[in-house]
């Protein structure tokens, strides 16, 4: 599916914080997160949810690592957080677009901007856990290990290590 496109940026995040973004975004909504149950891991709904966006996460990654005819720039989401104007610049020139330093310090300015879930450190270090304990289940890990390998491969950075 990639294919056909010229170029291709991939904003890629840490399975573990994807998943859980995910997963309180549809159940939240895009202003609220929902704290999920002491069971959540043990209900079919959140399993099925989470295998499901799982698969996405990792076959969207390698599609786009494998595609060969595609221009291709990765980007880490949290490089992305952490150093957000230099980022914004690598997209652009990407892209061949021109800089508008004004609209630069305007982002820098309101970056945390107001649509947040707000998500406490401590419901994500909980989520986190909870996440951590379905890789049996779902072999999380093996896939970072998988997708960080083709990263590598490509000369690309692996996947940063989630923190909470």
């Amino acid at each position: 599916m990639i294919r056909k496109y010229h170029a291709v940026i991939l904003l890629l995040r840490n399975p573990y914080g994807s998943l859980a973004a995910e997963y309180n975004r549809k159940q939240g909504g895009q202003m609220f997160y929902e704290r999920w149950g002491d069971d959540a891991v043990e209900r079919e709904e959140f399993l099925q949810a989470i295998g499901a966006e799982l698969k996405c996460w990792s076959n969207i990654t390698i599609n786009a690592l494998l595609c060969e005819e595609c221009l291709l720039l990765v980007v880490h989401y949290e490089d992305l957080v952490e150093r957000t104007n230099e980022q914004l610049h690598n997209i652009l020139k990407f892209l061949n677009f021109s800089v508008d330093e004004d609209r630069f310090r305007c982002v820098e300015n309101d970056k945390e901007g107001q649509y947040h879930r707000g998500v406490p450190k401590d419901e994500r270090t909980r989520q986190y856990h909870m996440l951590r304990t379905l890789d049996t289940r779902f072999d999380i890990d093996g896939k970072i290990k998988s997708v960080s390998k083709l990263l590598v491969s490509r000369g690309y950075l692996p996947i940063r290590q989630y923190v909470v």
